[in-house]
């Protein structure tokens, strides 16, 4: 299944939570569950009840895991009934994908974990960064002490620089050059602490594809090598989407194509198999320490040493993760 939250045309700003349907369509879930309330008697009330088991609201869905889960499953298979009877009342609840704006899955997750050095390249990279700013000259391989995590450690990214689909990335005035970093967004579908590593699964909700945007030039002044926040918190530094992919959709997290693409040509390919800890390593690792909740999204770290790709103003981006979807954007001036 592919959730989305999306604004139908006409509706201003009142966002929906739906699901890919056939045909280039979006099924507005919570609708879709009246209808099955409702059966063939027209019932203001269902309506009512619908938004209270399956909320139109992606935060108030991973509240309500797994139980929102099956209702969602029910909307979906009543909707293919209500299409080979070919009822009518199927079309006010259907959405065709050219007629609505995505947003961003969870347009205000409770938390945006940044996945720190889970992939060797990119601690060496790191490090030949800082080598280079304290002699001003260019180095060959590593310079400096490293010290490989030998846990999946995060550090934390604001909320509120979460965007969507088609919004557009802020070139900010402070910046004179950014990166864009495709990663695997690991969705959190229910509250974890103390979590066994073997338990780990039953806490992922899905994947959605991350976009982490860094103001380059700042990074060394937080001390790349260990921590980064400030330089990735930006508005609109976080792009997320198009849709969450349930992990049943996804058989190996492990093993994704990854492709970025600026102004339509590729610049970076890789595969999510280059990361050290896996998906269930974060879960396990991080809640061991902290409590994660629900409708938190963890990026993954970057997928390999090659992150350096520096979209600039006018550009458009485009993300691209295997079996999980394309994720575009755009760059503007602030």
């Amino acid at each position: 299944m592919k959730l989305t939250t999306f604004i139908p045309k006409g509706r201003s700003n009142e966002m929906r939570i739906g699901a890919v349907y056939e045909n280039n369509q979006i099924l507005d879930l919570s609708a879709a569950y009246a209808l099955s309330l409702q059966g063939k008697e027209a019932d203001p009330r269902s309506s009512q009840v619908a938004t209270a088991l399956l909320p139109p609201d992606m935060i108030a869905f991973c509240d309500g895991l797994p139980q929102t889960l099956s209702r969602a499953e029910t909307a979906i298979s009543y909707a293919h009934d209500l299409a080979k009877k070919k009822d009518p009342r199927l079309n006010n609840v259907l959405h065709p994908i050219k007629d609505i704006t995505f947003k961003a899955p969870l347009p205000r997750p409770r938390g945006m974990g940044i996945g720190y050095f889970n992939q060797k390249g990119i601690i060496e990279e790191a490090s030949r960064a800082e080598t280079e700013k304290k002699t001003g000259k260019k180095t060959e391989g590593i310079q400096m002490d490293v010290v490989y995590p030998e846990v999946a450690v995060i550090s934390w990214s604001s909320p509120r620089c979460v965007i969507g689909p088609d919004e557009a990335i802020v070139f900010p005035k402070i910046s004179k050059k950014i990166f864009n970093s495709i990663e695997l967004g690991v969705v959190i579908g229910r509250e974890a602490y103390k979590v066994p590593k073997n338990k780990a699964d039953d806490y992922i909700l899905g994947y959605t594809v991350t976009s982490d945007i860094t103001a380059f030039d700042l990074v060394q002044k937080e001390n790349f090598v260990y921590t980064a926040c400030r330089c990735k918190s930006m508005p609109t530094f976080w792009p997320t989407g198009p849709w969450i992919v349930t992990k049943d959709e996804i058989k190996n997290p492990m093993n994704l194509e990854a492709l970025v693409r600026i102004n339509g040509k590729e610049v970076m390919k890789a595969n999510s198999k280059n990361y050290t800890f896996s998906p269930q390593d974060y879960v396990a690792d991080v809640s061991q320490y902290m409590i994660l909740e629900a409708g938190t999204i963890i990026a993954m770290g970057a997928f390999n040493e090659t992150t350096f790709t520096f979209p600039n103003v006018g550009d458009v981006v485009e993300n691209e993760i295997e079996g999980v979807g394309i994720l575009r954007n755009h760059v503007v001036a602030e």
